[in-house]
């Protein structure tokens, strides 16, 4: 088997491994969740825009933000295995073609988010800057310029241990990039986007001709602990929706809130509602995933001018994080020490139950006083309607999930 053939192999595994989980990601309820989400966002998206105006810098400041995001957030697929380190490092100068392979197809796979976003953003620039159809083209070339200049400045430390040096170049891109977004966005479209069509094509000449990087030899470690931070991403996205063995979360103390953990767990002294508290502070992963949806959900409240359209936010940020907060008790029942500890099952359950639903009543009061500022009021309606919801989702719906789910299995 050639190299080609390997890397095609598990390139084909890779694809069939996403297509299986995302039938758990993409179930019925998260669907219709979905389906939910992009109809309120495109209803708020349409009041909007009725209220532009020619020359309004507000909406393109945001665009200048979101493009932003956009062209710097660039990531490689490789697919090298930690044996790759042993086994190919004898034919590296063959794996060089894979190498250019996988950064354009990494890149040709990046520019299809980019192209959503230019099109939805196309009122905007149309009704802020008169864009025309074909100055919407360039600023889409000059996206994909920028995703391809930034792709590059990723692969260096695929070549180089300097991370100081790395550093600096990433510093530099961010600058570089802000200043083009500028450019494009608030001086004149077609001469930057030609400035940077131009750069892109000659760094692109120069890396298929292997005039850049490819007279170094590649760091093999670093490539493949890049490539498992890569995957370990992807696989704790996975993991909220479905349990998979690839994940590995890290774990910091916290010792701070060791004297809100006793407070808490006297009023509930159950054993598995002491661990599971303290797993879901301390465990990296759960810990961000509940921070970045509180303040998503504050963000949106505060920016939201319609009650209706808050209430309706409000109610799918209760799910979405009531949803990836199941595996709580999926992980209560499964844990060794729970097995020989004798506990019953109903107990796990209602620890995880408990814990799930303070979790959400926590949301509830951020929603609610986010409301309240905003909505004056009408906002007050957030709490009674939020923990209504939260004590639901809680008792009732996770009850349900988790019965549906072994019925499957």
């Amino acid at each position: 088997m050639t190299l080609k053939e390997l890397f095609r192999k598990r390139r084909n595994l890779y694809y069939k491994e996403l297509l299986k989980y995302s039938r758990y990601i993409f179930n019925d309820h998260f669907s219709l969740v979905l389906i939910f989400l992009i109809g309120a966002s495109g209803f708020a998206y349409s009041n909007y825009l009725e209220n532009l105006i020619a020359g309004d810098l507000a909406s393109r400041v945001i665009l200048f933000a979101l493009f932003l995001l956009l062209t710097m957030n660039t990531s490689l697929t490789l697919l090298v295995e930690e044996a790759d380190q042993v086994f190919l490092l004898a034919k590296e100068e063959e794996f060089y073609p894979i190498l250019k392979r996988a950064s354009l197809l990494s890149y040709l796979q990046s520019l299809l988010p980019v192209g959503i976003i230019v099109f939805i953003s196309y009122p905007i620039l149309l009704l802020t800057m008169e864009t025309s159809f074909f100055e919407a083209l360039l600023v889409f070339l000059s996206l994909a310029a920028l995703k391809w200049l930034n792709l590059m400045i990723k692969l260096y430390p695929y070549f180089f241990y300097d991370d100081e040096t790395h550093q600096k170049y990433l510093g530099l891109s961010w600058i570089v990039t802000m200043i083009s977004l500028f450019l494009l966005l608030f001086v004149n479209i077609k001469i930057s986007s030609f400035i940077l069509l131009f750069a892109a094509l000659f760094v692109f000449y120069l890396f298929i001709n292997g005039n850049i990087y490819f007279s170094h030899r590649l760091k093999w470690n670093q490539m493949i602990q890049l490539e498992e931070n890569r995957r370990n991403k992807l696989y704790r996205f996975i993991a909220v929706f479905v349990d998979i063995p690839q994940v590995d979360s890290g774990v910091k103390r916290l010792a701070f809130l060791d004297r809100l953990f006793d407070q808490l767990t006297r009023k509930y002294p159950k054993a598995t509602y002491f661990y599971s508290l303290r797993m879901v502070v301390r465990n990296t992963e759960y810990r961000k995933l509940i921070f970045r949806l509180y303040l998503l959900a504050a963000f949106f409240l505060f920016i939201s001018s319609s009650y209706l359209l808050s209430l309706l936010f409000s109610i799918l940020f209760i799910y979405l994080l009531g949803f990836q907060l199941i595996s709580l008790v999926q992980l209560n029942k499964k844990l060794i020490q729970f097995r020989i500890y004798p506990i019953s099952e109903q107990e796990k359950m209602d620890s995880g139950l408990y814990l799930i639903h303070q979790i959400l009543i926590l949301l509830v009061i951020i929603m609610g006083i986010t409301a309240t500022i905003n909505l004056e009021w009408r906002g007050l309606s957030f709490f009674p309607i939020g923990f209504l919801m939260a004590y639901l989702f809680s008792y009732y719906y996770v009850p349900y999930r988790l019965r549906t789910n072994e019925d499957v299995r």
